[in-house]
């Protein structure tokens, strides 16, 4: 038979006499296993907190070789997420940049940035960047160049953005030179079969800037001004509110019920919320490898010129606000009838 040695014999004379006994030291070795194990996720979370809390600020600087790495670190979860209810792809699409064409520098006073252009591309097929007027639509234009260094195209030919250096702006889908292509609306099975980015905004506040975009007259301010409230309390305003309600809607029935084999749904908050998040959502649906310096600077000068005004003015009576929540309620409905992720919960956002 084994000796069985008592537990007050045994070789503790480095611990405080307390916890000298058998039962206590065994909740002693429990405990200092349990912070052994845990102590790799406590300074995941630290760094994750830490990079949070930089990525909050618009224009903080640190050299990009320190950033890089720890953006790095969300790519591969975004890379094996979905894209909208689609499988996302590891395989990535090269861009050829047509050279013989102008570029544009988006962060020329940023030494550490202003290496990163914009360029006119070759061949690139068309991606739609679909939403209704007034929900980020020219702000996602400027991250998306900011981010793969390719132009945007628009439909609309605004001169005052042209000015603004978004030089594709005189481009359009079919000269397959440019990364998306804004549009505001589209008739039924127009593009049924082209990939479509639809970026969706709350409604009360997409029409509430509407509105002032529409009653501002000088082009040079139109997409970052901000109305007084006055503006707003007028029979003109509650006419227009009806009826760009109902063309809210119907700009998303349209992309949900074409045909469409690719479409990713962006919501505007979430945008906000966490920028270089949601451009990785993006450039993965795109097929187009994060470049990570790249997304550094694009963190670091986040707004971009043309990122409009914000107004937390609510300008709506309780009945058309009850129709905004009915119509909201529609296009979430057809979100998930169509596999889409539902909309974000507004009432958690101010503007």
């Amino acid at each position: 038979m084994p000796r069985i040695v008592p537990c007050q014999s045994l070789p503790f004379s480095g611990f405080p006499a307390r916890i000298r006994d058998c039962g206590q030291t065994r909740v002693m070795s429990t405990v200092i296993k349990t912070v052994l194990l845990l102590a790799p996720a406590y300074v995941y979370l630290y760094i994750n907190a830490v990079y949070s809390l930089k990525s909050s600020h618009l224009h903080y600087r640190e050299p990009l070789t320190d950033l890089v790495s720890q953006m790095q670190e969300t790519s591969t979860a975004v890379q094996n997420s979905t894209n909208g209810g689609h499988p996302s792809t590891s395989v990535y699409r090269a861009l050829e940049i047509d050279h013989t064409k102008a570029s544009h520098s988006l962060w020329s006073e940023d030494a550490q940035c202003s290496k990163f252009l914009v360029n006119f591309g070759k061949n690139i097929e068309g991606t739609l960047l679909l939403s209704f007027p007034r929900s980020g639509n020219t702000w996602t234009r400027y991250l998306l160049e900011g981010a793969t260094g390719i132009f945007t195209s628009s439909v609309f030919n605004d001169p005052s953005l042209t000015k603004a250096g978004f030089l594709g702006e005189v481009s359009s889908l079919s000269h397959n030179n440019t990364i998306v292509t804004k549009y505001h609306f589209l008739q039924k099975n127009h593009h049924a079969t082209d990939p479509c980015i639809l970026l969706i905004r709350n409604p009360i506040r997409a029409i509430a800037s509407l509105w002032a975009f529409k009653i501002v007259t000088s082009w040079d301010v139109k997409h970052v001004a901000v109305i007084d409230n006055s503006r707003y309390n007028t029979s003109e305003f509650r006419n227009f509110y009806q009826n760009m309600l109902n063309r809210w809607m119907d700009v998303i029935r349209n992309a949900l019920e074409n045909s469409r084999l690719r479409l990713l749904p962006m919501y505007y908050e979430q945008l906000r919320e966490d920028p270089i998040k949601e451009v990785r959502r993006m450039l993965n649906f795109l097929r187009l490898k994060p470049n990570e310096e790249r997304l550094v600077c694009v963190a670091r000068h986040i707004t971009g010129k043309m990122k409009g005004g914000q107004k937390k003015f609510n300008p709506y009576t309780k009945n058309e606000m009850n129709q905004a929540q009915e119509a909201v309620k529609i296009v979430n409905n057809l979100l998930v009838k169509r596999g889409l992720p539902p909309l974000p919960d507004y009432s958690k956002y101010e503007n």
